[in-house]
């Protein structure tokens, strides 16, 4: 009872064991009353190593992002230049809410992510991504808030 091997095995990988790069549309929120053609280029580093650079090019009048950056997959040596569609919704307060359109699933979200062995951001249901609290047992989750 308790011992090596024992607790939850298999099931989906998670976003925090995956060492998933994260770009959220908060991020690009002051890129969207910009001019349509501006850029940002996002360094991605770990432990003072550089990782990865990708160039974030919004174009939220013609409602896509357009993202350049090396593939993570293994046997993929290939950058990778893509768009990934933004829709927007109407809060009751007025406004806009901008969304990503994810490229895998095609569901709106908030984030896209870049998991090891990946070759395009997607959103965590995309790439059948959970977060690891959803793993735990109910006893586990009561202990980790407290």
């Amino acid at each position: 009872m308790g011992g090596w091997g024992s607790g939850r095995q298999g099931g989906r990988g998670t976003i925090e064991g995956c060492g998933s790069l994260r770009l959220s549309i908060s991020d690009l929120r002051d890129l969207m009353d910009d001019p349509p053609s501006t850029a940002r280029w996002m360094q991605y580093s770990q432990n003072g190593e550089h990782r990865m650079t990708v160039v974030v090019e919004v174009r939220a009048s013609h409602g896509y992002v357009r993202l350049q950056h090396p593939s993570r997959a293994s046997d993929c040596t290939e950058h990778r230049d893509y768009t990934v569609g933004l829709i927007w919704t109407v809060p009751r307060f007025g406004g806009r809410r901008w969304w990503f359109s994810c490229p895998l699933s095609g569901r709106r979200c908030g984030v896209l992510y870049l998991p090891r062995g990946a070759s395009k951001f997607a959103s965590a249901k995309g790439h059948g991504l959970d977060y690891a609290v959803t793993r735990m047992t109910k006893c586990d989750q009561i202990w980790r808030r407290m």
